[in-house]
């Protein structure tokens, strides 16, 4: 079966959060309690937004997360590419085939090519 991560599932939920709330700062522990998230993981999804420039963190008393990219331009493909790394759908998509003869690797190829476009049609606004 083909799924989602939770680290995705998160992510999108944490953005989601920050995006209805880009007034102000937002802590993590607000979301995890808001949303019913598990605040260390919560926390290393942050980070991970963070080092791809989708958020920023202000630490201290008063501190907490808000988005840096608009939300009309954040992508759902630059979201699981910044937390997951580039999608995949089979091992061979992106390298050199092991198998000389593969029958189906130009399958997968435009397969794979076809989802991260849809992934890059839609935006952060769309989920709100």
């Amino acid at each position: 079966m083909l799924k989602i991560s939770t680290k995705i599932e998160y992510g999108l939920v944490l953005l989601i959060f920050l995006a209805k709330n880009q007034k102000r700062l937002v802590s993590l522990k607000e979301v995890a309690r808001t949303a019913n998230l598990p605040m260390r993981y919560l926390g290393q999804i942050a980070g991970l937004l963070s080092k791809a420039a989708i958020i920023k963190a202000k630490e201290g008393k008063s501190g907490g997360y808000q988005l840096v990219k608009k939300i009309d331009s954040l992508t759902l493909g630059e979201i699981i590419n910044s937390l997951e790394g580039p999608v995949r759908l089979a091992p061979c998509v992106g390298k050199k085939c092991s198998q000389k003869n593969c029958l189906i690797k130009n399958f997968w190829f435009n397969l794979d090519n076809l989802l991260k476009k849809e992934f890059e049609k839609v935006k952060l606004s769309q989920l709100i």
